[in-house]
């Protein structure tokens, strides 16, 4: 399932993963003079059932903020923007960390666009199929 920016040049992109209740999540962003890309293929969300909650109730209440928790902390939120009130707005950090040194490395991948409201049920059946498989 794939969110994508208001402006088609953003987006991120869940699918299932390489094993079980695990997902890919990938994001891409590409801003002209600058691209950014970021994909885990092995991640594993907390609260995705919260999540759908929450999202479900997001398309009639746009006082909440659905927030999906990853290993690695947040990964998706969806928003009313502060700035205009009717828009809808997506953050997403794509991360991964290694203990493989001495201390944790920490890599990541973290942005924020503005996606058509008018998709969000799509969004939100996107996420009940995810957890289905």
């Amino acid at each position: 399932m794939r969110i994508t920016s208001i402006d088609s040049k953003a987006w991120v992109e869940i699918t299932p993963g390489n094993s079980e209740f695990s997902f890919s999540i990938e994001c891409m962003a590409d801003r002209g003079q600058s691209l950014f890309h970021g994909k885990s293929t092995d991640f594993h969300f907390l609260n995705i059932e919260e999540f759908i909650s929450d999202l479900n109730k997001f398309i009639l209440d746009r006082n909440i903020s659905p927030k999906l928790n990853g290993i690695y902390g947040p990964c998706l939120e969806f928003y009313r923007s502060k700035n205009q009130t009717t828009a809808v707005m997506a953050h997403f950090s794509v991360g991964d960390d290694s203990s493989a040194y001495s201390e944790n490395v920490e890599f990541k991948t973290t942005g924020t666009f503005e996606i058509n409201s008018e998709f969000l049920n799509d969004y939100l059946n996107g996420f009940k199929e995810l957890i289905k498989t």
